[in-house]
């Protein structure tokens, strides 16, 4: 009986993988139509498709540069708040907190 139940284990292993490797083979039929369909649309229309092959990395590179400021923001923010207690490098950050906060004084007079 233990022999039967090994067995009946090993078949239900070996459908699971079956059945992934068709649900993967699916996938990449799908992916390369999709590069097929993409390719046929470059050779019609070049320009256009470098034109919004252009615009798009101009969106992620956008993207890339406002997430990466509020990153920036939000480690400036918990490193003057939290970590100014640490000695020694508490006096840095203390001293790096003074020189962003005069900075943003004189970005507000100088729009004011």
């Amino acid at each position: 009986m233990k022999k039967n139940k090994t067995n009946s284990r090993e078949i239900n292993k070996n459908d699971i993988s079956d059945d992934l490797l068709i649900f993967i083979e699916k996938k990449l039929l799908k992916l390369r139509a999709k590069e097929l369909r993409a390719y046929q649309f470059y050779k019609k229309n070049p320009l256009k498709f470098l034109a919004i092959d252009f615009l798009e990395g101009t969106m992620k590179g956008i993207g890339f540069f406002f997430g990466a400021t509020v990153v920036v923001a939000l480690i400036t923010i918990l490193v003057t708040k939290y970590f100014v207690s640490i000695p020694y490098i508490g006096e840095y950050f203390e001293s790096l907190g003074k020189i962003l906060q005069s900075e943003q004084i004189e970005m507000i007079n100088l729009d004011g």
